[in-house]
């Protein structure tokens, strides 16, 4: 496996930005806004994502690139970008996560912790705010920045070959594990199956993020509104 020096070394320079703008938005939302709004540190930061994911349009454009080189371009066949989709959504369902599950159980972990979802419960107004984030956090930033924009970084860094390309599913997929650390181990194993599996998943669109953006959002927010009937009262 080959290194391309020059993309590792540009690489490396827009990483240390983006964790740095990271850590700072971490530390000001744990240790001032959260507090401040009675939210748990341990909760997620939505904030935090759409930073990241503006900082990352920034650096991008400044070296003169476009969400279309990082796999947001418009899509040729609309309704072949839906039926992607809808397979991908299908094999997640039915294979991706019973497989994070089996995994979990054989390793003894307790389940997931969503207790910082717990408002979700019946609260018409907490779900419409979530179904939001699912779409625009979880669907479009996150995949722009873990399967977009990082895949393609870390594949260019190895010369762009197929042993890149399956080293950057993987990077992207540890890193985006333990960003959901909140939810405890066995969320992480779980946020890493589903890592893995969309970055293979935009891989086969063709590097189109278009598919993998549709199960994400829809993924994200089929949990929100089983959290939300859960808590409905059944009288």
């Amino acid at each position: 496996m080959y290194m391309d020096r020059r993309a590792l070394e540009r690489f490396g320079t827009e990483l240390i930005v983006l964790a740095t703008a990271s850590v700072a938005a971490s530390a000001v939302f744990g240790l001032w806004l959260y507090p401040l709004l009675d939210i748990p540190g341990a909760a997620p930061m939505p904030g935090r994502t759409l930073l990241v994911a503006l900082l990352t349009w920034v650096l991008i454009t400044r070296r003169g690139e476009t969400f279309r080189d990082f796999g947001l371009g418009r899509p040729a066949w609309i309704w072949m970008t839906i039926l992607l989709a809808l397979a991908f959504l299908a094999a997640k369902l039915f294979v991706v996560q019973p497989l994070a599950d089996v995994v979990i159980q054989a390793l003894e972990m307790p389940a997931a912790n969503r207790t910082v979802f717990d408002h979700v419960r019946g609260n018409s107004r907490a779900l419409v705010a979530w179904l939001g984030a699912a779409w625009i956090v979880g669907g479009l930033a996150e995949e722009f920045i873990f399967r977009g924009y990082l895949m393609k970084r870390v594949a260019e860094s190895l010369e762009g070959r197929a042993a890149g390309w399956a080293v950057a599913v993987i990077v992207q997929a540890a890193l985006f594990g333990a960003m959901h650390a909140y939810l405890g181990r066995a969320g992480v194993v779980s946020a890493t199956f589903a890592a893995m599996f969309y970055g293979l998943c935009f891989l086969l669109a063709k590097r189109s993020l278009w598919p993998v953006v549709l199960v994400h959002g829809a993924w994200d927010s089929l949990g929100f509104i089983l959290l939300y009937l859960r808590g409905v009262p059944s009288t």
